[in-house]
């Protein structure tokens, strides 16, 4: 299984990407469908937006949830789970401008969304997105065991674009990250292989 996801940017200068090498596609400040792609999800009350989108055809995809309906802290967080496969993906679009805000903004949205580590704990979980300035240990306090494998993109020393894993993975590592592309504010495309 191959994700692919890209804040790709309001100016949407992200060069070539070859899409039908993914079966999903995460695409924040776009909800434009891809070539050979379907809409699986977009949002449809934030600025900007976000989509997620599978291979025209295949349902792999299922129960895709916006679990930040009101868009306080996040542009929403997504999350949905992999046909055939116990992971469950979460997608996030942190908005803050500054570390503790991001760091803020991450915590409520786990904790008044419920997405407490009894419901997820018992399955691998994988998080993507962009984190802004968010650090690691805002996760970390709800996820005690969720790992940083990757992070990039950004200006300076903000890496916004990030790959968490948390929960039961049977190896380690078992998801593979590679940066692809780039798009406005350094952002990168990121290519996961679960």
């Amino acid at each position: 299984m191959k994700i692919l996801y890209m804040n790709q940017g309001v100016n949407g200068g992200w060069g070539a990407i070859k899409y039908s090498s993914y079966d999903i596609v995460c695409l924040a400040e776009s909800d434009q469908s891809k070539q050979g792609f379907e809409l699986a999800w977009k949002s449809t009350d934030s600025d900007p937006v976000m989509s997620i989108q599978q291979k025209e055809g295949t349902r792999t995809i299922i129960n895709a949830k916006d679990l930040d309906k009101i868009c306080q802290s996040v542009r929403p967080m997504m999350t949905f789970t992999i046909k055939g496969s116990p992971v469950r993906v979460v997608f996030v679009h942190l908005k803050s401008g500054n570390q503790k805000l991001a760091d803020d903004a991450l915590q409520i949205a786990i904790s008044e969304l419920q997405i407490q580590a009894q419901t997820m704990s018992n399955r691998p979980v994988l998080w993507i997105g962009d984190f802004n300035r968010a650090t690691p240990s805002a996760l970390n306090q709800a996820f005690s065991d969720a790992k940083c494998i990757h992070a990039g993109g950004g200006h300076s020393k903000w890496d916004l674009d990030r790959v968490y894993i948390s929960g039961p993975w049977k190896e380690k590592p078992a998801v593979d990250v590679v940066s692809i592309s780039s798009a406005d504010h350094g952002h990168q495309g990121l290519a996961v292989s679960l």
